[in-house]
């Protein structure tokens, strides 16, 4: 191998490697994010209650979302959605003085 040859295969070691670990890095944050959002979901899904906010439970989904089945996203929607629906015939009902 020749003096440039080698040079240009050190070169090429170089570029690749710090690319790598740009890349890495990267993957390393997407991870984190990841897990953050997983762990917040997690927290949240496991106190769930009609008398919580919807719209905190709504934004850690739209923040775990990339990260869940769809499944559970859609029971979660679901489940909010149920939650407004029955808000309002509650106020409906108590202005009918039912309950």
């Amino acid at each position: 191998m020749s003096s440039d040859e080698q040079d240009a295969a050190l070169v090429r070691l170089v570029k690749d490697r710090y690319q790598g670990k740009q890349q890495r890095a990267l993957m390393e944050n997407e991870i984190r994010a990841a897990s953050s959002a997983l762990r917040d979901i997690s927290t949240l899904l496991g106190m769930i209650n009609p008398a919580y906010g919807d719209s905190q439970i709504d934004e850690q989904m739209r923040k775990a979302e990339p990260w869940l089945a769809p499944k559970l996203v859609n029971l979660v929607r679901d489940y909010l959605s149920t939650c407004e629906k029955l808000k309002e015939m509650d106020a409906r009902a108590r202005t009918l003085g039912i309950d």
